[in-house]
């Protein structure tokens, strides 16, 4: 971690000093890097992004509290070979199949229960089982399949629109 303070000396402040490791990003960013690489950025978009700005902006209490809801997330990560453990945390969180192309193979069982806990350890199993109850509890009028095979979908907006003519027979009749 101090290679960054020597480098930041020797090629100055507006030298673009990135981490490539997301557990060592935060002493990484105190010592004058700017940001990281991200692996974890991959599950947990909005807490590396909570992170990485609280680190821009020198609240380092916040990033610490961040950093330590992470952290098991991150040994997680790198428990075998990448990018086997991400994806299966990916698919865990339904936003991508846990397929691997050979020579590469799915994480055993003992590295799926450490990531199920680091999952649930940074609130983000939790989130993602709760918005599937949601979504069961709710009338489903229409669905565009290709884009919930295609994509997680992070935030759902309800909204209204009125039917005129053909359009209300056909809604009424589930078509």
């Amino acid at each position: 971690v101090s290679r960054v303070s020597d480098t930041r000396k020797y090629c100055g402040e507006n030298f673009i000093q990135l981490s490539g490791e997301d557990a060592s990003a935060l002493g990484f960013n105190a010592h004058g890097g700017v940001g990281c690489i991200s692996v974890i950025a991959n599950a947990a978009p909005k807490l590396s992004a909570e992170f990485q700005k609280a680190m821009l902006q020198g609240d380092y209490k916040k990033a610490l509290t961040l950093q330590d809801k992470l952290l098991p997330l991150h040994r997680a990560t790198f428990l075998e070979p990448s990018p086997a453990p991400i994806k299966y945390a990916l698919n865990k969180l339904g936003k991508c199949a846990n397929e691997l192309r050979a020579p590469l193979v799915t994480v055993n069982e003992n590295t799926q229960k450490i990531m199920d806990n680091a999952l649930r350890h940074a609130e983000l199993l939790n989130k993602y089982m709760q918005k599937l109850v949601n979504l069961k509890n709710q009338k489903l009028i229409a669905d565009n399949k290709k884009t919930r095979y295609n994509y997680f979908i992070e935030e759902e907006i309800e909204c209204g629109i009125v039917l005129e003519g053909s359009e209300v027979k056909s809604m009424r009749n589930g078509r």
